[in-house]
């Protein structure tokens, strides 16, 4: 199979190449191999590639979505049984997984995929671009100049540039929502234990943190969903699947939605890019278009009580973590084997105690509250995936104390902002009233998606407008008196939002509506 063939079609695509015998699964393999050799070392997306990949058993009437698509597993998360597991850090380095693969591998595996290797990643995902000292960085497939963000930034490039058409991440803050947006990808963040965490997990970040794909293609992400979501054996507690396939309700006509533009700036910074809020605008009117009511809504609440809180769950999360590590590689915690910010999370959460974790939890809920009574009025929530669009940004970190700085990182502060054109990251929260709505922004045939290449930079992406829908983790964090605001729309004066950056910053994201009970 050629190159340009190979990279030209999503995972179901491929996938249905090879059970109708078309091409062999090892023929779909070695495309991945080669295809990683041929791009990666320019990018750094993938650290470790599989001496023998084994390929799953492809029956000739197999009904498996991906069979024989090649496949990459994040490095942190859901693993395979004992590979090496290093979760991108010095003190985890040579790192056996446990004996016992995730629930959620296995269930990748029941697809057809075949397994090639492993991604990139932040230090133990702690980042929202991916820069490890163990293994340095990811570059943007669009422009290498550019991050690929993160922390599933290796697994973005990866499937940007065509090394794979799908490839694992997860999401705790942003980890799959910020890649897919920098990359041009789809990028869904499931609802809380949608998806199997076990059986090593009980509640990921203590439920913050989701599993699932990047892909090229809403019905990859769909199709996916439909073998992997539901609960596993012994879960302490899940969001329950729907009834029917995520995939078929994705081709149906979608009835007319309520959907809230959320234009409110609540993380650092707090403005806008006028760019960002044309895009917003014209993502806006892409949706009226196609019937749906759109209106101006924010939800209030304390933000500046919920990024400390935020934070001091995360770098809590950190500390656990890092002295895991230590106990079972015999590796001091210190800077020879952490990075500075983790070095920092350890230090400072060690002062933390029970009752303020609890609060911080508290603040959780009371968000989550708070975006839960919006959806009483809104199916969805569009919102912009980063608020600037910056060719020389600031540094994530500037303080040494980490509640802070932690803070400021999870509030927007991506390295680089690239482009986001052709994608639909999509919705935290239930999943089927957006995979019907996204078919309509995602307007190019599954079976040609676009590639980045060198070359390619943001002029060349700019010039083909789609809509584009992503992920927030909003209603998801999260009781409290709630205020809706609402506001007529009206549109941006095209005169004022010019600039003269080349960038058009096409980002946006979508919130789902859960389920009435």
């Amino acid at each position: 199979m050629d190159l340009a063939t190979y990279a030209s079609l999503d995972g179901v695509g491929l996938g249905e190449l090879v059970r109708t015998g078309e091409i062999s699964a090892r023929e779909a393999a070695d495309a991945g191999l080669r295809a990683i050799a041929a791009v990666n070392p320019d990018l750094n997306a993938v650290i470790e590639v599989y001496d023998q990949a084994p390929l799953t058993a492809i029956k000739p009437d197999s009904h498996a979505p991906f069979a024989g698509v090649p496949f990459l597993l994040k490095d942190i998360g859901s693993h395979d049984a004992g590979a090496t597991f290093e979760l991108g850090s010095r003190i985890a380095r040579g790192l056996k997984a446990p004996p016992v693969a995730s629930e959620l591998v296995n269930r990748f595996r029941q697809t057809g995929v075949t397994v090639l290797g492993r991604t990139n990643i932040p230090e133990l995902g702690s980042s929202c671009t991916t820069e490890p000292l163990l293994y340095g960085p990811t570059r943007n497939p669009w422009d290498p100049s550019r991050t690929a963000g993160g922390s599933s930034g290796g697994a973005a490039a990866a499937v940007a540039s065509g090394m794979v058409p799908i490839a694992h991440a997860n999401d705790g803050g942003g980890s799959i929502r910020w890649p897919a947006s920098a990359c041009g990808l789809v990028g869904l963040k499931p609802s809380r234990n949608l998806n199997p965490v076990g059986p090593h997990e009980a509640l990921a970040l203590n439920g913050l943190a989701c599993e699932h794909i990047v892909s090229r293609s809403v019905r990859d992400t769909a199709a996916m969903l439909d073998w992997t979501a539901g609960p596993d054996a012994g879960a302490w507690c899940y969001t329950p699947r729907i009834a029917g396939s995520y995939l078929d309700r994705m081709r149906e006509t979608p009835r007319r939605l309520r959907i809230a533009l959320d234009l409110e700036p609540r993380f650092p910074p707090t403005t806008l890019s006028p760019e960002v809020v044309a895009a917003m605008h014209d993502v806006a009117r892409l949706c009226e278009e196609a019937g749906h009511v759109v209106e101006e809504a924010s939800v209030v609440f304390d933000h500046e009580a919920m990024l400390p809180a935020f934070a001091r769950i995360l770098a809590t999360g950190l500390r656990g973590a890092v002295e895991a590590l230590s106990a079972m590689t015999g590796r001091p915690i210190d800077d020879t084997m952490l990075e500075p910010h983790v070095l920092a999370a350890w230090r400072d959460m060690r002062d933390v105690s029970a009752v303020e974790f609890d609060q911080a939890l508290g603040m959780m809920n009371m968000v989550a509250r708070a975006y839960g009574e919006t959806f009483r009025s809104y199916d969805l929530i569009l919102t912009p995936a980063d608020g600037q669009c910056r060719q020389h940004p600031r540094p994530a970190f500037t303080e040494t104390d980490t509640r802070k700085a932690i803070a400021l990182r999870i509030g927007g502060h991506q390295q680089f902002v690239a482009i986001l054109q052709e994608s639909a990251p999509f919705a935290a929260g239930q999943v089927q009233r957006f995979t019907t709505a996204a078919r309509d922004f995602h307007q190019a045939p599954p079976g040609s998606q676009r590639i980045a290449g060198q070359g390619a930079g943001p002029q060349q992406i700019a010039r083909r407008k789609v809509a584009t829908v992503a992920g927030m983790v909003r209603h998801q964090l999260c009781s409290g008196p709630v205020h809706v605001r609402h506001r007529t729309r009206t549109k941006p004066d095209r005169r004022r939002s010019a600039v003269a950056h080349p960038v058009e910053s096409n980002t946006s994201m979508v919130t789902a509506k859960a389920p009435r009970a």
